[in-house]
């Protein structure tokens, strides 16, 4: 081997090796969210004028944690929602399933809007529907990488990036991605501080719920106890019944259609203020 090659080829050898070092260090580095069900209560900065309407004495709460925090803050303006069906060895779609869905996404759609402008909030709806075939295969667990392999299929920005380049894309104000997958599972938004997403399943399509949860909502099913409080200061609300609900008043407020709490709101987190964020993710592991 002539000395110009072997130049060459360690050259070559040392640009793998840095490549590799910073792949790394950006997967050791980065919000990686966590799959518990529907979202997970995290640590995310939050501004104090976040909950300037909340009493002090109420404004450790767990369930405000999320409350204009993350990629999306307030359900609020121009929201774009882009659909992604997703093929692969399980998730097979055809044009029937696809329009059952597509239906199912744009009613609520429409519903969504309607219950905005009954809190007196301005809020705009667009959509847009992909599909794409990945060889990776959806995995309980590891729906990061997932995420990662199907944006990268259609030449979209991965992770960190999505939501903010999908909102340059459409001139929106907020982008929701929502992958859809045609076989059995439990829906479930992933939240990280600069990405969010909801993994859909066609069997369990939860959208106005799940939406909820990209913009700060947390689940009112479980542990049992809160199941009880909600139902009691929150009747019919979207964040225990998934499918029949309606939206309630401190859902509103953490999404951003409300600035003040109720008097209903405020019962809520009286009625909480002994759950800790612990008892939320244990409860997960059982609901």
């Amino acid at each position: 081997m002539s000395k110009f090659s072997k130049k060459n080829l360690i050259g070559v050898i040392l640009a793998v090796l840095a490549v590799i070092l910073i792949a790394v260090f950006i997967g050791s580095t980065r919000n990686t969210p966590t799959e518990s069900g529907s979202y997970e209560i995290m640590n995310f900065p939050q501004k104090e004028t976040e909950l300037s309407a909340v009493p002090d004495d109420l404004k450790s709460n767990a369930y405000l944690n999320l409350r204009g925090v993350g990629a999306c803050d307030k359900f609020l303006g121009d929201v774009h929602v882009t659909v992604i069906f997703v093929e692969d060895d399980k998730s097979v779609w055809n044009e029937e399933d696809k329009e059952e869905f597509k239906k199912e996404c744009e009613n609520t759609f429409k519903r969504i809007k309607s219950d905005a402008e009954a809190y007196g909030k301005n809020l705009n709806i667009e959509s847009d529907y992909k599909e794409t075939k990945v060889m990776f295969p959806y995995t309980y667990g590891d729906y990061s990488t997932w995420a990662d392999s199907v944006l990268s299929s259609l030449d979209m920005s991965a992770y960190a990036d999505a939501n903010l380049s999908l909102e340059r894309e459409f001139s929106s104000d907020e982008a929701v991605i929502m992958f859809a997958l045609n076989f059995s599972g439990r829906s479930f938004t992933a939240n990280s501080e600069n990405s969010e997403y909801i993994i859909m399943f066609a069997d369990s399509p939860a959208i106005y719920h799940e939406i909820c949860h990209v913009f700060g909502a947390c689940d009112f099913y479980f542990p049992k106890e809160v199941e009880k409080i909600a139902e009691e200061h929150l009747n019919g609300s979207i964040m225990y019944d998934c499918y029949g609900g309606k939206m309630d008043d401190f859902t509103a407020y953490i999404i951003g259609w409300k600035d003040e709490l109720s008097e209903n709101a405020k019962n809520f987190l009286s009625s909480t203020m002994h759950i800790t964020k612990e008892q939320i993710e244990e409860a997960k592991q059982y609901s």
